[in-house]
Order: structure tokens, then sequence, then C-alpha cells
């Protein structure tokens, strides 16, 4: 059997009308066991797709047999774009976003992933894209091809009964909210969130509306379930914003799922909860999407109201361009430190010197190396969000105490990163 290896670009808002696009999306629903598309849902995926500047790369097979899938299908996809990553405090790096990544199990070991990737990230690196970006379903696939998770999410569980309160009462004003103004509110409060927030990747308008739940995910319709309101602090400046969506039997299981929640800062953020928390007849506030280092436990006058019910990664990051990322990011101290990298698909080999002062980093090449990592920490420690020494306990980071605690004092955000656009 022979493959075809083919390249194309969404340019065109119809996408959809496509008969490539459309064995493209069903072979993706495919891989990621989904139901076959609707119409609906196919013009949504078209119009997220032309927003962001998907380039398609499959794979198709040749001469399948009568009654099998056609050969237009590809038996292999791998979706690319560029996007946009904040490095906190206003600083952002264009991201080669990859995403619908799957191989036909008929046709599996056969390189397609291997060649997909390493084309697609060669391509970026030729571009002067500095990093790569994934989220991932299955994880450990990718560390191979250097990516390593970056930023995590609590999955969080909030009494919000009798025993929810605060130890300060929020200030400011809470409104409900139309899906118009929905709309206005969430574009304006996500444009400062993101560029403050390590690890926020941009949200188009199409995307938005699935994240936000604006419209349901499957037929892009306008959602009847989700409910809206933001917060405005004491001078009238907008900060936040929430969604959610009711989930409990009435009069008995009564549970809130919240959708999405973006605030500008950790005072929004705890008016946002002391709001959700107030509704009447909930007793409990579940949300997928809680920070690591959220203050709301710390927050609460009963800190037992508040569960942790899972921890997951969310964001993947693959250095392509190490003196350009690192330069980029912002830092709390100063100080120098040299590191060597063993990045085996070449594209960051090398030792380097990283120095701060006065909270701007310049990379230069060198010769000694104080510490040695796998390309694949890289993305782990670009955000600042992980400690070296737990990267050295499992072996991923190599070389003297004090050369480790050196790279990891220089490279410490004051707070953990945060990525809310899955993609």
């Amino acid at each position: 059997m022979d493959y075809d290896y083919r390249l194309s670009s969404i340019t065109e808002p119809d996408a959809h009308e496509d008969p490539a696009f459309q064995a493209w999306v069903a072979a993706v629903r495919r891989g990621f066991h989904q139901d076959r598309v609707s119409e609906s849902r196919l013009r949504g995926e078209a119009r997220i797709a032309f927003e962001e500047g998907w380039s398609l790369r499959r794979v198709h097979a040749t001469g399948s047999p009568e009654g099998a899938i056609s050969d237009d299908e590809p038996v292999a996809t791998f979706c690319e774009w560029t996007g946009e990553l904040s490095l906190g405090g206003g600083r952002t790096v264009p991201l080669h976003q990859i995403s619908d990544v799957t191989v036909r199990p008929t046709h599996r070991r056969k390189g397609f992933l291997r060649r997909l990737m390493t084309e697609s990230l060669t391509s970026a690196h030729r571009n002067g894209i500095p990093v790569a970006g994934l989220t991932v379903t299955e994880a450990t696939i990718y560390g191979r091809f250097g990516f390593g998770p970056a930023t995590s999410r609590h999955e969080i569980e909030v009494d919000a009964g009798p025993r929810f309160g605060l130890n300060q009462p929020p200030a400011g004003r809470v409104e409900f909210l139309t899906l118009d103004g929905l709309a206005r509110v969430a574009d304006e409060v996500f444009a400062q969130f993101h560029a403050q927030q390590a690890g926020s990747i941009v949200r188009h308008p199409a995307r938005r509306l699935v994240l936000t739940g604006a419209v349901d995910e499957e037929t892009f319709e306008p959602t009847t379930k989700v409910r809206a309101a933001a917060h405005w602090d004491e001078t009238g400046t907008l900060d936040g914003y929430i969604t959610w969506q009711y989930t409990g039997e009435q009069f008995s299981s009564q549970q809130i799922k919240v959708v999405d929640l973006v605030a500008v800062d950790d005072r929004a953020l705890l008016a946002l909860w002391d709001f959700i928390c107030s509704i009447d007849l909930v007793t409990k506030v579940r949300w997928a999407n809680a920070p690591v280092d959220d203050p709301l436990p710390w927050a609460m006058t009963d800190r037992r109201g508040y569960t942790v019910t899972a921890n997951q990664d969310v964001l993947w990051l693959r250095v392509l361009d190490a003196p350009t990322a690192f330069a980029a990011r912002p830092y709390v101290r100063d100080g120098r430190c040299s590191f060597r990298v063993a990045d085996p698909m070449g594209f960051t080999d090398g030792t380097w010197t990283l120095e701060v002062t006065d909270g701007q980093a310049t990379m230069t090449p060198t010769t000694d190396a104080e510490v040695e990592v796998d390309v694949r920490v890289l993305g782990s420690i670009l955000l600042g969000g992980v400690h070296l020494g737990a990267l050295a306990a499992a072996g991923l980071v190599r070389g003297p105490d004090d050369g480790v605690n050196r790279l990891n004092a220089l490279l410490q955000a004051r707070r953990d990163p945060r990525c809310l656009t899955p993609f």
C-alpha cells in the first residue's frame, strides 16, 4: 500500500463546503471517538479553522478495498497554526500550535507521526517561531519530540452551603449578563488576563464562543443552559466574568459546574466565587480549571469546604529557539547560570549562559555548563512553574546542587503559569 503526504491551508471562511475539509474532520472525530459531525458543528469547526489560520498535514492511503473507508479520508491527521503565548508581564511570543493529531489504528507503526511532527517543527523553526505548544490526551507520546508539561490545573469542588464564607467581604459589584453582553465582556476581560498571565493562549472569537459556553460545542448553536455574570471593581472597572451551568436535579442534587472563569486579579476571582456560592438552592460548585496556586482556600473561613478532586497537566511546550524564548520572558531576580541543552532534534542543542540584569535576560553560547537539562525540560521551566529540584530528583536535570539551585532561583515566577485555552 502506498501513502501520499499532503499539506493545505484554510484561507476561506466557507471551508465547511470543501470535501477535503469534511474528510479531514471525519478522520479527526474518528480518532477521538466522537460522533459523526453535524452540519452545524462542521460550520463551527470551519469558522475556528479560518480565524486561526489552520494548516492541515495529512496522510492518505491508496487502494482501499471495496466497502472500506474511502481514500479521500486521511489515515493520519496533524493540524498547526501560529498563535500567541503570554509569558506574563505584558510579554508574548509567537506560538506554533499543534492539534488534532491522529493515526488510524489500522495504519500505525509506519512513522507517520514522527515525519509529520518533524516537518512541522522544522517549518516553525525555519520561520523564526521560538516555541511550539499543544494540549495532549496521552502524556506518553510527546516527550520524545522535546515537549514538556508547562501548566497544570486543579479540578475542585467547593461546598456552597452554610459553611462557605470569605475572611473578608468582596468589594465591587456583580451583575448577570446577556449572551450579547457576555461576548463584549469576555473579549475585554480575557485581553487583560492574557497580557499578564504566563501560559495564557490567545482566544479567537469562534473558539471563545465555545470556551465560554455561549454556544454548544457540538451544535454551535446559542446555548440554553449556560448563565453568565461579570464583576466590576469599586471604580466601575470591569475585571472578571464567570459562566456556569446548573447540573443538579431540582430539589435534590443541587450543583453548579463552572464553565469559564476569567479574572484580571485575585480580588475579582474571589468576588466571583462569593457570588456563585451565594446562589439560592446550590450546595456544590465544581470547576475543572482552577489555578494550582488558588487563593480561594486561603480566603475561606473554612478551607475544608474546598476539595481538589484531580490534578491535570494542560499546556505542553517545546522550545525551538532557547535564546529568543528565555530572553523574552520576565524575571523577578537577577543572576547568572550556564546550562547544557541536549536536543536530539538539533533545534536548540548547545550550551548557554543565561544572565539576568534589572529583570532583562540575555542568553549567549558558551563552552562550560554548570547544569545539563533534557530539551523537554526547557518547555517545563520556560514559564517558571516547575521547581528544578523535583526535575533533578527525577534525573531530568543534572549537575551540582548549587548550580541547580542557581538556575532554579533565576527561573522561578511569582505565581504559577495558567492556560485557560485548550486547543
